[in-house]
């Protein structure tokens, strides 16, 4: 493990992050470097499987989070919509409308009975007055259709992107027999795998050095 104490290239794989970093042999990373285990040892051509599975594998992670953030934006936008019709038609979100734009009549749609000719049974709720109403009523309803086939299609994205990120978790595991929820370096130049040692985080030091200090001092009240 020469190589580590000079500068070198190295593939950083770590959660949703694949890139290349440099490791130095500086004092001040002296002391992570040494808490570093080597696991895995790579030929050549394992080392560009290992490359590519894990940065096609970051990236459809770094996918689900960019379409779970949007669908977090459209779940919100949808709601709004809901909270806007409520307040200004009386429509429950809950329940299902239609808008029929001649009559101006808006109807409720019934969830379990159906007409003679096979549809939801409507129950007139509200008869539009204005026709700057009936267009606000108009836009609201399909904005609200619109949100609802968009999430459709991103509920149905984000379960494809979870599938391929599991595949290639399985993949990683079942051919190199390494955790794909734990952070490791690879070595090009040794074909090295390290695993990387779990940072505490600031807030947790914080709290195990204060529960240090509270039972330092109950210790010595208790000796006076």
């Amino acid at each position: 493990m020469s190589s580590l104490s000079k500068a070198s290239l190295s593939i950083v794989c770590c959660g949703l992050f694949l890139g290349v970093a440099e490791a130095r042999g500086e004092d001040k990373n002296a002391g992570v470097l040494a808490k570093e285990t080597a696991v895995a040892t790579l030929s050549k051509e394992q080392i560009q499987e290992f490359s590519a599975l894990v940065r096609n594998r970051n990236l459809r992670r770094e996918e689900l989070v960019v379409t779970t953030r949007i669908w977090v934006e459209k779940r919100r936008e949808l709601k709004g919509f809901m909270d806007e019709m409520n307040k200004e038609f009386g429509m429950l979100p809950d329940q299902s409308y239609s808008y029929e734009i001649e009559s101006k009549s808006l109807y409720q749609l019934s969830t379990n009975k159906i007409d003679k000719a096979g549809k939801p049974e409507r129950k007139l709720v509200r008869k539009i007055k204005s026709d700057s109403e009936a267009k606000y009523v108009s836009r609201l309803m399909v904005a609200r259709k619109l949100t609802e086939q968009q999430l459709q299609v991103l509920m149905q994205l984000r379960a494809e992107k979870q599938k391929e990120a599991k595949l290639m978790d399985d993949k990683l595991r079942q051919t190199f027999k390494l955790d794909p929820q734990t952070g490791y370096r690879l070595d090009e130049k040794t074909g090295q795998v390290f695993r990387l040692p779990v940072a505490e985080k600031p807030a947790e030091a914080i709290k195990a050095g204060g529960q240090k200090a509270a039972d330092g001092a109950k210790k010595v009240s208790q000796n006076k």
